[in-house]
């Protein structure tokens, strides 16, 4: 199932075929990541030919996880594909696996050779600024992944319109992602604009609409997926309509990955 090699001095994982890790297959992920990583447990697992994991298949993520850190080392994931990377994020394992890019990345992270790689090869975003009725519409372009490290050019222009609009709308239509330390960030700048009155409209993908509605338990301004919506939204030509998607209830489903976020915590 996995195929292995060093780079370095940490051990990079593949799976060695397009794979589903379910409840069949998991099992044997584990046992054969266990045994690959027992002499060095420094450890990225390539997921570029992942295209589906379900919750027993997260549950041995977290396993493995919690094995490298009692054998002294740790586990980072690279390469995800967009719709199992939501599925990270939405369970909130992203929080405590770090997820990049690419594999070279990963491994340079996590021997202590590259503090800043993932930042400098990280695009920042362009933020286009174009007048709407009574605010400002901000159009996030030049890269499809939002985190923490390349959000401050869209927090410094949400920040800098909040002081003078009294709408705005966020067009993350190009934004593919968010890690869950980009969704906290943005998730402040929103409260800000409702303290200082100022409505709040995001344009996303059905996809990333639904990954920031299971992230926050009370949603306060309106997310669209079609930007003619908007417009009408802004000349009042529509009543408010919100995206609206199921909530997972991770705590029975997911116990080991809460567990884990609370370990890494403290």
């Amino acid at each position: 199932m996995l195929e292995a090699k060093i780079k370095h001095g940490t051990l990079i994982l593949g799976f060695a075929a397009e794979t589903t890790l379910d409840i069949e297959n998991a099992g044997t992920f584990f046992h054969e990541a266990a045994g690959h990583s027992a002499q060095l447990p420094r450890v990225v697992l390539d997921l570029a030919n992942l295209d589906f994991i379900d919750s027993a298949g997260l549950r041995h993520f977290v396993l493995l996880q919690r094995l490298l850190r009692k054998r002294g080392g740790t586990l980072a994931l690279a390469r995800a594909r967009p719709h199992v990377r939501e599925i990270f994020e939405v369970t909130r394992l992203a929080q405590a696996l770090p997820i990049y890019g690419d594999v070279l990345t990963a491994a340079r992270m996590l021997s202590g050779e590259g503090s800043h790689v993932a930042e400098a090869d990280r695009p920042s975003p362009r933020v286009e600024v174009r007048p709407v009725s009574r605010g400002e519409w901000l159009k996030v372009m030049g890269t499809s992944h939002l985190a923490a490290e390349n959000l401050f050019p869209l927090l410094r222009e949400l920040d800098r319109s909040s002081r003078r609009c009294a709408v705005h709308v966020l067009d993350l239509r190009f934004v593919e992602s968010l890690d869950s330390s980009a969704l906290s960030q943005l998730y402040g700048a929103f409260a800000r604009d409702q303290q200082a009155g100022v409505q709040l409209y995001v344009l996303a993908s059905t996809r990333l609409a639904a990954v920031l509605l299971a992230q926050v338990n009370e949603w306060r301004g309106y997310i669209l997926t079609d930007p003619k919506q908007a417009l009408a939204q802004l000349s009042g030509n529509l009543p408010p309509k919100v995206t609206r998607v199921e909530t997972p209830q991770p705590s029975e489903e997911f116990p080991d990955i809460h567990m884990l976020l609370a370990e890494r915590q403290k």
